[in-house]
């Protein structure tokens, strides 16, 4: 995030957060949206709604080419950082710690090109 972005206008976003929502056939390899990403992201935007973030965007995605096994995805922009989530309390410690606080939730954090059993 910006410590001292150039001039904020209503509509303009400081923080994007992309929510995987795709969703593969049953049989076929798991998805974020056979993990329930679809109902995290409504609570998301709810809470994003709730805590008055008015700088925040959440956005549904299509996969974002992650870690879909281990629990749906994300990614927060402009930092580009990944998280997988699986509960709302999840989605709460995000928003506190990454968007309000802006100190990463390692536990929750996922790496390009790391390996799946790596992510626990």
């Amino acid at each position: 995030m910006l410590d001292d972005p150039a001039p904020y206008y209503p509509g303009d976003y400081r923080c994007q957060i992309f929510c995987c929502t795709f969703q593969r056939s049953p049989d076929a390899r798991r998805s974020c949206g056979l993990n329930g990403s679809a109902d995290l992201r409504d609570y998301l935007i709810a809470r994003v709604r709730e805590l008055n973030l008015e700088h925040v965007r959440v956005h549904s995605a299509g996969c974002l080419d992650l870690y879909c096994e281990v629990g749906p995805m994300m990614m927060i922009l402009p930092e580009e950082v990944r998280y997988r989530y699986a509960s709302r309390a999840d989605i709460d410690k995000i928003l506190l710690r990454h968007v309000i606080q802006k100190k990463r939730v390692e536990e929750l954090l996922v790496i390009p090109k790391q390996k799946p059993e790596d992510i626990s």
